[in-house]
């Protein structure tokens, strides 16, 4: 176990990780860090040279020091991360994202689909607030999300959907989805067709979110689908009168996406 008093000696790294009152300083060498990552390779050159007193000082406010020991054994020891929680291993994974260690975010992620999988299931609006910002972990990216895909309700009836970010989580429109309710029993996803990306949802002035030319389009209580670009059909009506509905709009440069909850 990497141990703080063994690494007092010589030590010319200095790092302050989380905020008050979880904070603490780690003592470390720029000869173990630099080798471990590009992160550090920069952080510790002489270009980005940050010295008081011929030490190296690195702020982490945003990584809280129990993950940061943990990666500073992983570096130092080699240890896995084998005694890890579920929400250290989901921690271990973002931190190891910032710091570019990238054997151990995939140790990480491949921990969190093995071992914890009915964790990222049962947290899932925090499970999807974190994927969705490192989509490039694409296991347990498309692990999460082709659980959410299977069982919609299980997001929709969250106690914790107002917590979802603000963020798209598909950045592109082929990535596009909605939820077909011919069969209201049984919802199943449904995509935007091959070769239809640019027509997967638009914001229309008049008549706001629609997806596809013509699947689902909306005008305050009253919308009309013709089933045109998606691969199945979102609803059997070709005219709905609406009561209520909620919609969460996010929209990234020319992109945007719309999750409507019934």
């Amino acid at each position: 176990m990497w141990s703080q008093t063994d690494n007092d000696s010589n030590s010319d790294v200095k790092i302050i990780a989380g905020i008050e009152p979880d904070i603490k300083e780690f003592n470390a060498h720029s000869s173990v860090l630099r080798p471990s990552s590009l992160y550090f390779q920069r952080a510790l050159s002489e270009r980005w040279k940050d010295k008081k007193n011929g030490v190296y000082i690195i702020t982490k406010p945003n990584i809280h020091p129990n993950i940061f020991m943990l990666i500073l054994d992983y570096i130092y020891t080699g240890n896995n991360i084998l005694n890890s929680s579920p929400e250290e291993s989901l921690n271990i994974l973002v931190a190891s994202d910032e710091l570019e260690l990238l054997d151990l975010a995939e140790c990480a992620q491949k921990r969190l689909i093995e071992n914890f999988s009915p964790w990222l299931f049962s947290n899932l609006v925090n499970s999807l607030n974190v994927v969705c910002h490192h989509n490039h972990f694409h296991e347990v990216y498309n692990h999460v999300l082709n659980f959410t895909f299977r069982n919609p309700y299980s997001l929709f009836d969250s106690v914790n959907l107002h917590l979802l970010d603000e963020k798209p989580y598909f950045s592109k429109t082929s990535n596009s989805f909605i939820f077909s309710f011919t069969d209201q029993l049984n919802p199943v996803l449904s995509k935007v067709k091959n070769g239809r990306k640019n027509k997967a949802i638009w914001n229309d002035e008049s008549c706001g979110a629609c997806f596809g030319e013509s699947d689902l389009c909306m005008k305050f209580d009253f919308w009309t689908s013709k089933w045109e670009n998606y691969e199945h059909r979102i609803t059997s009506s070709r005219h709905l009168y609406v009561e209520e509905y909620e919609k969460l709009i996010v929209k990234s440069g020319a992109d945007a996406a719309f999750l409507e909850l019934g």
